[in-house]
């Protein structure tokens, strides 16, 4: 059986780097191409993010379980 993996906090509710929202959407919790950490949708961690995995970023779906990284 696989552990199940969730986000502990409470719920990010937008986006650090576009400002839009993120409730009820998939987000990833990672770093940037600039250096620092940000809660970012989908579409900015296409564009700005480090990857996914230890020291890079994980992704989660819209209830908050970890999907990636």
């Amino acid at each position: 059986m696989t552990e199940v993996k969730r986000w502990l906090s409470e719920m990010p509710k937008e986006c650090d780097m576009c400002h839009l929202p993120l409730t009820g959407h998939p987000f990833v919790d990672g770093k940037t191409a600039f250096g620092p950490w940000a809660m970012m949708c989908e579409a900015c961690h296409r564009d700005q993010g480090f990857g996914l995995g230890v020291g890079r970023g994980q992704h989660y779906d819209k209830n908050g379980v970890r999907i990636g990284g």
